[in-house]
């Protein structure tokens, strides 16, 4: 009974210990300097996400927990709501949009026109099943074991009511914004869906009091290998009060 309790308080002080604390930090160096406010532990925050300064590098297999406190103003005149979280980054630093990685259709179509920059419709065949809905973009060069994601070459937002299957099959696709780049007909596509690309510990809505967020993350979006805090307000620039903020992993 005895080796069983005192087991039990071993195996209990390891897990405590086996976290390693990769951030912990009340300092203002945490956040992007031009969004800090004139008095220590201030971020100024609103309609954008303030990323913080580190990268957090991620490990196959590790648990990351990510935790916060913060304070909206009391005398705020709307109700906004705040969120903190973080962005994922490729290995060369390159954010990871929701849409790059979030498949709305695993059936591949083709473009049965090439497409131009300016051009702001597109014309793809063999496309079984695919439904367009608000925030749909199509993903080019797409592959079918998937080895494309996060694919970054991505359409403007495709617009559903504008958009129209034709007598031959073909489905015409009208874009909200004028195509960038240009692509080939026969390319490759797969059915994409924008979202919100940061990943949330939290939100509140209360006004005046402190809140703490903390969330621990098993998983992340394929290709992400490091990642970025971030903070963010629904509404103008506000006075954020900020304390405890750390990432730790094990």
């Amino acid at each position: 009974m005895k080796k069983t309790v005192l087991s039990l308080v071993i195996g209990a002080i390891l897990s405590l210990t086996a976290a390693e604390v990769i951030l912990d930090s009340n300092s203002s160096e945490i956040w992007d300097k031009k969004n800090l406010g004139e008095t220590p532990n201030i971020v100024r925050a609103g309609y954008a996400i303030v990323y913080g300064t580190q990268f957090i590098p991620v490990k196959a297999g590790t648990k990351y927990t990510v935790s916060g406190e913060f304070k909206l103003p009391e005398d705020l005149k709307n109700t906004v709501s705040l969120y903190f979280g973080f962005m994922p980054f490729t290995a060369e630093g390159k954010p990871i949009s929701f849409a790059s990685i979030f498949l709305q259709s695993n059936v591949l179509g083709t473009l049965a026109e090439e497409i131009k920059p300016g051009d702001k419709k597109a014309l793809v065949k063999d496309t079984k099943d695919w439904k367009i809905l608000p925030y749909s973009q199509l993903a080019f060069n797409a592959k079918a074991d998937k080895s494309d994601l996060p694919n970054f070459n991505l359409s403007p937002a495709i617009l559903p009511k504008e958009s129209t299957l034709k007598e031959d099959g073909t489905l015409e696709l009208v874009f909200k914004d004028p195509s960038k780049k240009a692509y080939p007909a026969g390319t490759p596509v797969r059915l994409h869906r924008a979202g919100n690309t940061y990943v949330y510990a939290g939100t509140t809505k209360k006004k005046g009091e402190w809140v703490k967020f903390t969330k621990t993350f098993t998983s992340f979006y394929k290709g992400c290998t490091q990642f970025k805090l971030g903070v963010n307000v629904t509404g103008p620039k506000s006075n954020i009060e900020y304390k405890n903020i750390s990432v730790t992993a094990e």
